[in-house]
C-alpha cells in the first residue's frame, strides 16, 4: 500500500514506517503525513484481531490471543497522536530515590 506525503508525492508504506524506525525520523519519507492511523501498530493489530473474530468458525470452540506491540521504544505516533499531546507539560518524572 502507499501514502501520500504532505508534497503530495505518494510513497511503500513499509518504506516510509522503516525509515521512521531506522533512520532517528530524519527521512524525508518519516513524516506525519507518512504514518496514518491505520498503519499504527497497535491500531493495524486490533483491526486483524477484529477481522479474525468475524470469521471465526461458529460452533466450535476458538481461541485467539491478541499481544500489543507498544508502547516500547521507537516511540513512533501519528499525527492526531501527536496532535493530542501538543503544547501539553508533564511532570518530571520521580526516581523514588531520596
Amino acid at each position: 500500500q502507499t501514502v501520500r506525503l504532505a508534497n503530495a508525492s505518494l510513497v511503500n508504506a513499509f518504506d516510509a514506517h522503516h525509515a521512521c524506525m531506522t533512520d532517528t525520523h530524519t527521512s524525508a519519507l518519516c513524516s506525519a503525513s507518512s504514518f496514518p492511523q491505520n498503519y499504527y501498530e497497535d491500531n493495524w493489530v486490533a483491526q486483524n484481531a477484529l477481522t479474525l473474530l468475524r470469521r471465526k468458525p461458529s460452533g466450535q470452540p476458538w481461541f485467539l490471543h491478541v499481544s500489543f506491540p507498544g508502547p516500547h521504544p521507537p516511540f513512533l505516533v501519528t499525527s492526531t497522536m501527536g496532535d493530542s499531546v501538543a503544547n501539553r507539560s508533564w511532570p518530571q518524572p520521580v526516581d523514588g530515590k531520596p
